[in-house]
């Protein structure tokens, strides 16, 4: 079953000031869920560093975008293996769901498995 993956940036710790720059981002705090649309999911959270590379062109704080920042994501971390995680995860929960839904038991009538009216004697 595909699992959507879905990253949130909650918030970001900036430099105020650093070479004539302002706000220049230093640390992203991120979270990702792995969801397999039937009611089991998976996440993770964390932060990851932004290294500041004066070579790099400078991407000022109000232009950042999601996109961007899962760019830097991928940069920063194993995002594959993150995700493995996540899916792991996502596949002992529907197991672990699966083992607790209750089965419904069949119910279903039967006749005595004698072929011949039993007598009853007092």
């Amino acid at each position: 079953m595909a699992i959507n993956y879905t990253w949130s940036f909650n918030t970001m710790q900036a430099v105020a000031l650093s070479d004539g720059l302002t706000n220049v981002i230093t640390s992203v705090f991120w979270g990702l869920i792995g969801d397999d649309g039937v009611g089991n999911a998976a996440s993770r959270s964390g932060f990851f560093d932004v290294p500041f590379n004066p070579g790099n062109p400078f991407i000022p704080y109000e232009d950042l975008t999601a996109v961007i920042l899962e760019n830097w994501a991928h940069d920063a971390m194993d995002v594959p293996a993150l995700k493995a995680d996540i899916a792991l995860q996502v596949a002992f929960a529907r197991h672990q769901r699966e083992k607790l839904t209750p089965v419904s038991p069949v119910i279903v009538t039967l006749p005595p498995p004698w072929d011949d009216a039993v007598e009853v004697t007092q």
